[in-house]
């Protein structure tokens, strides 16, 4: 029932999203029924094709490394191909604009600094 009033008014819940983020978050840690994970799951799935950005964001913001739950969140973002490939794109767009680098310069007058990443600490799923 959640999931159909997402799917119709959804759209105005964009201030919500990370709330409705961590609130999923939180019932998937207290259940254990599977037909309840799978709809929050849905839930996570509903937002994203709604709020891209946001639940991206909310997801990326989770404790590393990342616990079985917000992995399970993560996957199901996989669930169709097309919402797959614009939550990759929203990924990279990340990536791009907020991964640290330091820029060295060339020890001749002249030659061009050069950027060089940073490593930062990153967490995998061992659930993927």
């Amino acid at each position: 029932m959640i999931n159909s009033l997402l799917k119709e008014r959804g759209a105005v819940l964009q201030e919500k999203v990370p709330d409705i983020m961590s609130i999923i978050h939180g019932k998937l840690e207290e259940v254990d029924e599977e037909h309840v994970r799978k709809a929050a799951q849905q839930t996570v799935y509903i937002l994203a094709s709604q709020h891209k950005s946001l639940v991206v964001s909310s997801l990326l913001s989770s404790a590393l490394p990342f616990d079985s739950h917000t992995c399970a969140m993560w996957r199901s973002l996989a669930g169709e191909p097309a919402l797959t490939s614009q939550i990759l794109e929203q990924l990279l767009e990340k990536v791009n604009r907020d991964v640290p680098y330091k820029e060295s310069k060339g020890f001749l007058l002249g030659s061009s600094s050069e950027r060089i990443a940073t490593p930062l600490p990153l967490a995998l799923c061992p659930w993927l």
